[in-house]
C-alpha cells in the first residue's frame, strides 16, 4: 500500500462518492492505493477552525487500516497541521460507522435530530490530540 497526498480529480471523485467533505481552497486529503493501483481508503480535512478541523474518512479495503492509514491520517491533523482536535458528522443509521469511529477514538459529543433525515440524527463526534492512541505525546510536542 502506497499513502499519498490527493492531488487528482479522480481521488476526489472517489471520496465524494462515498463521504461528503466540503471542498475548498483549504481542504486537504490523503488517499491510500493497493497494489495494483487502486484506491482503496481516502481521507480528508476541511472546515479548518482556529484548533480544529472537520474530517471525512472512507475505506473500501480494510487492509488500509493494518497497514497504517489511520496513523497516517491522524499524524496529518494533530502533528503536521497542529490541530488540537478533529470532528466527524454521522448519520444515526449509519451505525457501521459509528461503531468504527468510537473504535479508533472518537466520542459522541453531540446528536441534532432529523439533521440528516426525517428520522435520523445527525451524529457529532470528536477526538482531541492530547488523548488518542495514534499520535504520542512527544510527536504533539515537536508540532507546538
Amino acid at each position: 500500500m502506497i499513502i499519498v497526498p490527493m492531488i487528482y480529480a479522480e481521488e476526489w471523485a472517489w471520496m465524494e462518492a462515498r463521504a461528503n467533505p466540503i471542498r475548498d481552497e483549504f481542504s486537504t486529503g490523503i488517499c491510500a492505493y493497493d497494489q495494483t493501483g487502486k484506491i482503496c481508503a481516502a481521507f480528508v480535512a476541511d472546515s479548518f477552525t482556529v484548533d480544529g478541523c472537520g474530517v471525512h474518512l472512507a475505506i473500501d479495503n480494510p487492509m488500509a487500516i493494518r497497514r497504517g492509514f489511520i496513523h497516517e491520517c491522524l499524524h496529518f491533523i494533530f502533528v503536521t497541521r497542529g490541530r488540537k482536535r478533529c470532528f466527524g458528522i454521522v448519520p444515526s443509521n449509519n451505525l457501521k460507522a459509528i461503531r468504527f469511529n468510537e473504535h479508533i477514538g472518537f466520542r459522541i459529543v453531540a446528536k441534532l435530530e432529523d439533521a440528516y433525515a426525517t428520522g435520523v440524527d445527525y451524529i457529532y463526534m470528536r477526538m482531541d490530540a492530547d488523548n488518542n492512541r495514534w499520535v504520542t505525546p512527544e510527536q504533539l510536542q515537536q508540532a507546538a
